[in-house]
């Protein structure tokens, strides 16, 4: 790939990590427990690299807009790693590859692994992106089910200019081991976790039951929406327009170095 050939830092660090290319993307070969491990080791100086890794996941609705949008492609693309955030593209491999997906791989997930594992060894977070409101929710709720986890800064994701620069230069000075960068729905991350880690301690483990419960009652509310805002459906376009508008993406964590 491109990218991957004039990207040796990101090749070196990575190279010990299997991949398989899905719809023109490369995807790790890894479990959940296996990214937080590799992330969390590439903070430590032994491991550091000359410029923070940029990781990311990407879904079935990612690998379609990555073949009719060449700036999300080129997106995708540059990451240094991109775990597999959908059960689709998990079933996919195991009938396209000797050496399948173990897992899907959500970052709604991986945030509270890392997380665990960061408390525990006294790693950073900065939270960045979202709306004012929702970062703060955001950052309220981490704090609160990791009390000792250090989170040295947070900001909405809502700036331009001169005030995008100077918060580059904020999270540069406080050099986070982990700037996490949410495009969307901070809020709804951790309320789906919240979710199914509460459906799972209901209905155990041995099926993923919350990711079932998740998925249909998203589905239901997907549909209730296009229904009402189809053309004559009882929204307004006032309406329409703030319904288009909802966040839905998650968290994507980045790895920096010194």
């Amino acid at each position: 790939m491109r990218e991957r050939r004039v990207n040796p830092i990101g090749r070196a660090a990575t190279a010990g990590v299997p991949r398989i290319t899905l719809g023109g993307l490369r995807l790790a070969v890894l479990d959940l427990e296996q990214t937080a491990n590799f992330m969390i080791d590439m903070v430590f100086p032994q491991r550091r690299t000359d410029r923070p890794l940029y990781l990311t996941s990407a879904n079935g609705e990612v690998l379609a807009r990555c073949s009719t949008e060449p700036m999300t492609d080129r997106l995708f693309r540059s990451a240094d790693l991109i775990n597999a955030d959908g059960q689709p593209l998990v079933t996919a491999s195991r009938l396209k590859s000797s050496t399948p997906l173990p897992e899907r791989v959500a970052t709604t997930d991986l945030f509270h692994v890392v997380a665990r594992k960061a408390q525990a060894a006294g790693l950073t977070f900065y939270m960045f992106g979202a709306d004012e409101a929702e970062n703060a929710i955001a950052v309220a709720n981490v704090r609160k089910r990791y009390p000792d986890l250090k989170i040295i800064g947070h900001s909405h994701g809502y700036l331009r200019g001169d005030a995008l620069q100077a918060k580059v230069d904020e999270i540069n000075a406080l050099a986070p081991d982990y700037l996490w960068v949410a495009l969307g729905g901070a809020v709804g991350s951790v309320s789906r976790y919240w979710l199914s880690g509460l459906v799972a301690s209901r209905f155990g483990e041995t099926f993923p039951w919350g990711t079932l419960v998740i998925n249909v009652t998203g589905s239901f509310v997907i549909g209730f929406l296009g229904a009402l805002t189809a053309p004559g459906g009882k929204m307004t376009p006032q309406s329409r327009v703030l319904a288009t508008q909802l966040p839905t993406t998650e968290l994507q964590p980045c790895q920096r170095s010194d």
